[in-house]
């Protein structure tokens, strides 16, 4: 039985044509299967700025939140890119409600001296950044973060991984945990139980992973209805000053 989440914001979903497959997202298939499911807005990053162009891939997912509130903006950046520090400042001027960094489809070690720089920019221009501890695992992440104060989501966090993102949450209180690869609902009440409902935010991974499963998951958490809206809405973020 369908039980949707009223005023959920998903903060976990790709939208445009990947190369890889040939299969294209559009606004209008993520609206479509995301609206039945409670959701009010869904922060997209672009497959074609991941992929291939990513000025044009950043410029198309801005375009769309323009047009259409339904969508918030995510930035993708590439830290191999020289210019990346100046990226970081400008899409917070443009909007971007946060960056996404894809260090496995881009080629670079969330450790190393380039992706640290920008870190560093985004944090001084107040520009959340999430990022996967899905492939590179909690080591070259903790280092990546030791220090950091700017606001860091966590997505991928997969079981293999799951203590050791609440041990990097634990030490660093701007560090949030995206919920989409905690795929069991006692996932979701340990890690809120451990660090509070409000460093939890929302996403379903769409669309990879269909919105009715992480909805499904976050319901049975046997939180609080008070707690899952934190959750669904992701007031560790938007309400936080991070987003919009």
């Amino acid at each position: 039985m369908k039980r949707p989440i009223p005023g959920t914001i998903d903060t976990c979903v790709l939208w445009g044509r990947d190369s890889r497959t040939g299969v294209e997202t559009t606004p209008e298939t993520i609206r479509a299967a995301l609206e039945p499911w409670g959701t009010v807005r869904a922060c997209v990053a672009s497959l074609e700025a991941v992929l291939y162009d990513l000025d044009g891939g950043n410029a198309a997912t801005l375009a769309l939140a323009r047009r259409d509130p339904f969508f918030l903006p995510v930035a993708v950046i590439n830290p191999r890119d020289l210019g990346a520090g100046v990226r970081a400042a400008r899409a917070r001027e443009d909007g971007f409600v946060f960056a996404r960094l894809f260090p496995d489809e881009h080629g670079y070690t969330v450790d190393g001296p380039a992706c640290l720089e920008l870190l560093e920019a985004c944090e001084k221009a107040g520009l959340p950044v999430m990022l996967s501890l899905s492939v590179a695992g909690a080591a070259p992440v903790a280092r990546a973060l030791a220090g950091r104060r700017g606001r860091i989501i966590l997505t991928g966090v997969r079981y293999m991984v799951q203590t050791d993102c609440l041990v990097l949450a634990r030490a660093n209180p701007s560090i949030l945990v995206e919920t989409s690869m905690l795929n069991t609902p006692d996932g979701i009440s340990v890690f809120a139980g451990e660090l509070g409902a409000q460093r939890l935010v929302y996403g379903s991974n769409y669309p990879a992973i269909a919105p009715g499963c992480a909805q499904w998951v976050l319901r049975e958490s046997g939180l609080t209805g008070e707690d899952v809206g934190r959750i669904a809405r992701g007031d560790g973020l938007f309400r936080a000053g991070g987003g919009r």
